[in-house]
Parts: structure tokens; sequence; C-alpha cells
């Protein structure tokens, strides 16, 4: 049975050993890596976070302590090595927040709530001014924003000695960091692609091997999925429910959306229309406060013709009315005033 999520305030479990740990290591640097299950050599890859939470073990050793996961699905490439990967899911490891005295390295909570930490600085979270009380929230954030990242999969050599010689190394997924989302075109490519059939051309396929018309065969277009999937009598009914599932999470939809949908055919309508700029428009942006930390894209006064720099400011003053800010930066204690909130992101 897997893990599950239950009454998960880290910092009311773990208390002030939460606090010293975020307080030793939060103002670190550091790159993520990690994962595993998709094959091997793909790089310069990126993909979508579709979810981001703490959970909480069920059964096993850690019973009723908390855990930290991740996934996310791939959008670039379309393909590797004659794979199609675009929708595949890529999951980072559980992290779990307990001590493990039984493994070989990590064996305590901090080892591990700094190997979260690594994962929050990798999407651009300042570590150093997120306080645990604020954990989950931040969390929560991450996934809803559905941040692109960049990701590589590599294999190691095969072991002549040891427990593992002879067998065949696993395949190993790299997190990086935040990235820029591929070419709108590529992806919308790649969606009407997760339909296309995927069987040889009809000269070749054997003739006494048609399925039978109630059998679900990766071939169809988005109606017979749809036909398949609510078919109770159909023998690949589970298979086009799932593969629908899957297209409308690869066009950008996250799970819990899909999951709300009223039948197969809106979960398809998903699949068809990724969330489009928009419906992001729509949704309510966070609003800068007071004495809150920021980041800010700002022109250096002294070299006007420089790009913008991204420089970690805090609010001194709003005025929502015309949507801006004053801020002062946290390196130079220099005051801007009425930077557009268009320019500035929470930390």
């Amino acid at each position: 049975m897997p893990p599950q999520n239950g009454n998960l305030s880290l910092a009311a479990r773990m208390g002030k050993r939460l606090t010293d740990a975020h307080a030793k290591l939060a103002g670190e640097t550091s790159t993520m890596e990690d994962g595993s299950g998709l094959p091997a050599g793909i790089e310069n890859g990126i993909a979508q976070m579709i979810e981001c939470r703490l959970g909480e073990y069920k059964e096993g050793a850690h019973k009723g302590q908390v855990y930290f996961m991740a996934r996310g699905v791939v959008k670039h490439p379309l393909y590797h090595d004659g794979v199609k990967v675009f929708g595949r899911q890529t999951q980072n490891k559980m992290i779990p927040l307990c001590d493990t005295p039984e493994r070989a390295t990590a064996k305590t909570f901090e080892d591990h709530y700094d190997a979260l930490l690594k994962f929050l600085r990798s999407f651009g979270v300042n570590t150093k001014t997120v306080t645990p009380a604020k954990l989950e929230e931040t969390l929560a954030f991450l996934k809803s924003k559905k941040y692109h990242f960049t990701l590589r999969t590599w294999k190691g050599k095969k072991q002549t000695t040891g427990p593992y010689a002879g067998q065949e190394p696993r395949v190993n997924e790299t997190w990086g960091t935040r990235c820029d989302p591929p070419p709108a075109a590529e992806a919308a490519a790649a969606v009407v692609g997760r339909t296309e059939d995927d069987s040889p051309p009809a000269d070749e396929a054997p003739a006494d091997e048609a399925p039978a018309d109630d059998v679900y065969t990766d071939a169809g277009d988005l109606a017979s999925l749809v036909d398949a999937a609510a078919d109770d009598n159909a023998e690949g009914q589970a298979d086009a429910q799932a593969r629908l599932k899957e297209l409308a999470m690869a066009a950008g939809h996250d799970e819990a959306t899909v999951d709300a949908a009223d039948d197969w055919q809106a979960v398809a309508d998903l699949a068809a229309n990724p969330p489009g700029e928009g419906e992001e428009a729509a949704a309510e942006p966070p609003t800068p406060a007071k004495t809150e930390v920021w980041t800010a894209k700002l022109k250096d006064p002294k070299n006007p013709k420089a790009a913008a720099k991204t420089v970690e400011c805090t609010v001194v003053a709003v005025n929502e009315k015309a949507r801006t800010a004053d801020l002062k930066r946290n390196d130079t204690k220099a005051v801007i005033k009425g930077v557009s909130w268009d320019v500035m992101a929470p930390v």
C-alpha cells in the first residue's frame, strides 16, 4: 500500500530539532539530483512539476513519520532512442523526514532535511527566508506554479564484484534546476502525437492478428479512447482510461483536475486543450505585503544598457491601485520606488 497523506505539520512534530536544522542548513547553496524510471541517455530534457508535497508513511519501519515527494511529467524530448517519453512521469525519490539509522548513509533527520532544502533551492526558493512553519505552504506554492525544470537520465557501469555483480544497473534520473518551458509548438505537437498510431503500416501487420473491435490498441484518436474508456464490456477499458488520464496530464493539467472531470469525454477535452495563458492570468496572483521578502528583476542604474538581474528585496511599501511596490535591496540596502508587480516574485 503506498504512503498517504495524514496530519503533516513538520514544525509541530519536530519542534526545536527542525528549527535548529533549518538554521544550520538553510543558508547553503546546492543543485538537485535524483530519480529513476526513464530510458537512459536523455540530455537537456525538460519536465514540469505536477506534485510537491509531504506525506505520511502508513506501513513499515517508519510508520507514522513524514516524508517528502515530488513528481514531474516529461515535456522534452518527445522521443529518445525511438521511445516516446513525452508525458511519462519522472519521480524524485521520497525523502524521509525522520531518522533512518538502518541506512548506510543519510541516517538522521538533519541529513534528509538538508536534501529537502537543496530541492527547494533548485526551484529558486530562498531557504534563508522560508520559515519551517511555512514549509507546507511553500511546497503547495511550487506545485501550483507548475514550474519546468531540467532533466537528464543516465546509467552506471555494470558491477563486477559485490552484491550487485552482474546485474543490469538501474537508470538514474537527475533533476536539475528550474528552467523555461519548451517551445509551445513542440508541446502542442507532442500532445497530438500521443494519439497517433504507433503500429506498423497496414502492409506490414499480419492479417490474422487484427484486434477485435472492442479491444483498445493504442491506435485510435481521442474519440475512440473515450468510447473504449466508457465501455464496461471492452477488454481495453482500463488501458484507455489510463491513456486518457496520461494525455490530460501531459497536456499540463494536474492530477486533481483530471480526477475531478465529470466523465471520460471531459478528460479527453482536457487532453485536447492545454491550460492557456488566459486561464493562468485569471488565477489570483500573490500580493506583496510590507516587510515580506520578494525577488525583482532590476536594472543597474550605473549600467542601464545591461540586462535586468534578479535581486532579493524587502517590501517597504505597497501601492495596490498602481500594482507597484517600493523595495529595499537586501544586498546594497538601496530603496527602489514604484517597482511593478509584474517583475516581482515571492521567495
